[in-house]
């Protein structure tokens, strides 16, 4: 029996989230139990060992090892338990880590799981679970997977030729919440999933020198699905990459940039290989994806963009829901915070994770209290709420994006495949203050996934198969040289596109000087970056050296210079480099940070207010502290100068004050008022639980608050004048409502009352009669983009009579709607005009 569970260990830890792998425990006669990968070598406790006798000294005893939680889960369908069901468990690492089978009695049981967060679910042919989502496993725990309604899918690979070895074929969720389901396909091209619950799936393959011939969703409405999968023969692309005197390039990097097309067609330059890294989903609740190809990484973007985000897009856009907490996708450190909004995005918090490895989280409208740059952080730890800072559209989003650095330079890649399998929390946490302590605690980060990607041989030579007809441009990007790009060139099915050539120049060399009140630096960083806000990427790096001297080769376009050092301010300074020039020479003075901001705040009365944070809004250096319980604050590291800070407290108004570095200030709060708001249904009465409500007042103060289970929200902490009051929850129209708040009063049961939203789907058509792409469809405060072929969806739209509007380049159309509660009006079509 031990050595059967040796070896499901074994198989287990060799599973990677690229290629799915499942282990079906029932076929070795577990009778149902199944036991995670094992730790690491470097998390495994060393055996015992007995030691040589010795009489006169008793042996030591050996501290027990702790036992790691179980989870036992019994299959339900019909009510009864089911027996044969298969139930997978993933701790976001890969899609599942452990499948097995139900025993007779419709258990199953997974052993020694680490602590963490998890999902599991259980599938039959025709029948399949909810997904159940554990926020931290760190005891037993037993539960049911109750089976409802679903579909068995079979279906057929259509390939011209022999099926190659290896291909499969998955279905990933476009408007639900489930797995990707992943299955193989036999060498006539068939292949059977089982288990997909109702609903719309977008079709995905992968075959060994074939791509599919067309996006495809399939509609699951019934217990029998059928799918055909049409391919082509993919193309080639080879060339070579040489530099201004003809000279072979080697180890240069190729991206392929598609020059039309669906964000989903484009070539990929960049692919994570599987690791130890546990993922999770950056919203809780349900797992959100892109439901428009415009939300994608790749989709179309005005304006000059780095060439491995496609069309433009280099990340994903995710929810919709103004204040939702926002969370680390996994344990890193704390990289880059850019507390007040800047350029297109916004509020921004950049998290480490190794291996060259980050994550970003844009538009923020609120950075989590007493964050910090350089502070550790876990995976699911709140780092905002979401919002709108920035130049977004008109919705309120999460910008989330993923880099690799590499070769000095920063790349995008697409962070889609970490969403598809990454853990979703089954509640959003709340966005409390930093704890200090755990943030200083450091922890070994675990394997980074490698980046693989397509480089230029020694001869400067590269080939690229797997190629979808199109039309291309070819970019490299080498060593010591500025970037290039080849003329377009077109890939045909099943031909091979060669003598692509690419020639690189040397660019601008950069020369300059950094220095401090004492004269010149030695140790500072230099960077230069490319683009503004959600496609800045760093191209390259310096240091200077003893005389604060430094050089940056084969710079080119408009580039920002960053300049930091130990103890000084940072600086930035943006210049064009033409191909006239071939050196530049800049120089930097930095301002030493040997001084504080300290001081003392006080409520309206002149006590000490504890646990207000203060935060640098305008200053040469930005920093922020949370008082003590007298009231105190320290700032350290700070530049000689003036700021201007914004005291945030729960209790009372937000407030700004104007501070002098290294002189003791006492800052009083302002006495506030409040109200106590109560959330309903409209229909039924019921108080409504873990509703948002949003409020803006005087001077555009915003806030946002959650109710508690009641329904209820206390909202304290607002400055005297007229508010606004907005709710808003799944599956109900937005209502809202004004308040006048009064300084020492708080108002008392201010009801807002939530009616079910109705469901409105269709197309847009121009007068021709065609479909529209990228149209934008709104009805109140309901708002989308129509996809590829031109459907939209709306949910959560107020009901009523009102106008839904549909607008594409200067054309508009619009329909004149009567929706009750909960209604669904699902072939909608509206016509744009002239």
């Amino acid at each position: 029996m031990a050595s059967r569970l040796d070896d499901i260990r074994r198989r287990c830890r060799r599973v990677g989230f690229t290629v799915p792998v499942v282990v079906a425990v029932a076929a070795v006669g577990i009778s149902g139990r199944a036991t995670a990968p094992r730790p690491s070598p470097a998390n495994t406790p060393a055996p015992r060992t007995a030691a040589p006798p010795q009489p006169a000294i008793d042996p030591p005893v050996a501290a027990p090892v702790a036992r790691r939680p179980h989870l036992t889960a019994r299959v339900i369908a019909h009510g009864a338990p089911l027996a044969g069901a298969e139930v997978s468990i993933t701790d976001g690492s890969r899609p599942a880590f452990v499948t097995a089978r139900s025993d007779r009695d419709g258990v199953v049981q997974f052993l020694d799981l680490a602590p963490g967060a998890y999902e599991i679910w259980a599938t039959a042919p025709t029948a399949a679970s909810p997904i159940l989502r554990l926020a931290e496993l760190t005891a037993d725990v037993t539960t049911e997977l109750v089976l409802g309604p679903a579909s068995r899918v079979t279906g057929q690979l259509i390939v011209d030729g022999p099926v190659p070895a290896g291909s499969t074929v998955q279905l990933v969720p476009r408007d639900l919440d489930h797995v990707v389901h992943i299955a193989g396909v036999d060498e006539t091209g068939a292949f059977v999933l089982d288990g997909i619950p109702y609903g719309h799936w977008r079709v995905e393959s992968t075959v060994p020198g074939f791509v599919q011939a067309a996006d495809q969703i399939l509609h699951v409405t019934d217990d029998a699905s059928a799918l055909a999968i049409r391919t082509v023969r993919a193309g080639s692309v080879s060339g070579t990459v040489v530099d201004s005197a003809g000279a072979p390039v080697p180890n240069a990097t190729i991206v392929l940039r598609e020059q039309a097309g669906s964000a989903s067609t484009t070539q990929r330059p960049f692919n994570l290989g599987a690791s130890e890294v546990r993922w999770v989903h950056p919203l809780a609740g349900t797992r959100l994806l892109p439901v428009n190809d415009s939300s994608r990484f790749g989709a179309p973007r005005p304006g000059s963009r780095p060439a491995e985000c496609g069309r433009g897009h280099c990340g994903l856009d995710l929810g919709r829901i103004r204040g939702t907490t926002v969370h680390a996708m996994a344990d890193g450190e704390v990289a880059t915070i850019f507390a007040e909004s800047r350029t297109e995005a916004g509020r921004v918090v950049a998290i480490e994770h190794g291996g060259g490895l980050k994550t970003f989280y844009m538009h923020l409208d609120e950075i989590r209290p007493g964050l910090e740059v350089g502070q550790a952080i876990r995976a699911g730890d709140p780092v905002g709420t979401l919002g709108s800072t920035g130049f977004t559209r008109s919705l309120p989003h999460l910008h989330f994006a993923l880099t690799h650095e590499r070769g000095g330079r920063t790349w995008y890649l697409d962070p889609e495949p970490l969403l598809r399998h990454a853990v979703v929390l089954p509640v959003q946490r709340e966005v409390e203050p930093v704890d200090a302590a755990l943030a200083t605690r450091r922890e070994p980060l675990r394997t980074p996934p490698a980046v693989s990607r397509f480089t230029t041989d020694a001869n400067g030579a590269f080939r690229i198969d797997g190629v979808a007809p199109g039309s291309f441009v070819a970019a490299a990007f080498g060593s010591e040289l500025a970037p290039g790009a080849s003329a377009a060139f077109v890939v045909r099915s099943g031909e091979a596109t060669t003598g692509v050539t690419i020639a690189l120049r040397a660019g601008v060399l950069l020369t300059g000087r950094v220095l401090g009140r004492d004269g010149p630096i030695a140790g500072a960083t230099i960077l230069a970056s490319a683009g503004l806000g959600e496609t800045a990427h760093k191209v390259a790096k310096a240091m200077t050296d003893r005389h604060g001297e430094f050089t940056v080769r084969s710079l080119s376009g408009k580039i920002t210079l960053g300049v930091t050092a130990p103890g000084h301010g940072e600086t930035s300074r943006t210049i064009t480099l033409g191909e006239a020039r071939t050196q530049r020479r800049e120089e930097f003075k930095l301002t030493i940070e040997n001084a504080q901001l300290r001081g003392q705040v006080l409520d309206p009365e002149g006590g000490a207010a504890g646990g207000v944070t203060v935060r640098v809004v305008d200053g040469p250096t930005r920093r922020t502290a949370i008082t003590d319980a007298q009231g105190r604050f320290v700032l350290e590291r700070m530049a000689n100068g003036r700021y201007v800070v914004e005291l945030a407290s729960a209790s009372f108004p937000s407030k700004r004050a104007t501070l002098e570095s290294d002189r003791w200030s006492e800052l009083r709060l302002d006495a506030g008022g409040g109200a106590r708001a109560m959330i309903r249904d409209a229909h039924s009465g019921a108080g409504l639980a873990a509703v948002r409500v949003e409020l803006v007042g005087p001077d555009g103060q915003a806030l946002a608050r959650t109710t508690d289970a009641r329904g209820t929200v206390e909202l304290r902490g607002l400055a005297a004048g007229e508010w606004k009051l907005a709710a808003t929850a799944t599956g109900y129209g937005r209502a809202q409502k004004t308040v006048t708040i009064r300084i020492g009063r708080v108002l008392q049961d201010v009801a807002l009352e939530l009616a079910r939203g109705a469901t409105l789907a269709g197309v847009v058509r121009d007068r021709h009669g065609r479909r529209v792409a990228g149209a934008k469809v709104r009805l109140g405060t309901a708002s989308t983009i129509t996809d590829a072929d031109g459907n939209f969806r709306l949910t959560d739209v107020p009901t009523g009579r009102g106008i839904l509007e549909a607008e594409h380049a200067e054309q508009r159309g619009e329909l004149t709607l009567d929706l009750a509660p909960a209604s669904e009006r699902l072939s909608l079509a509206v016509e744009l005009a002239e």
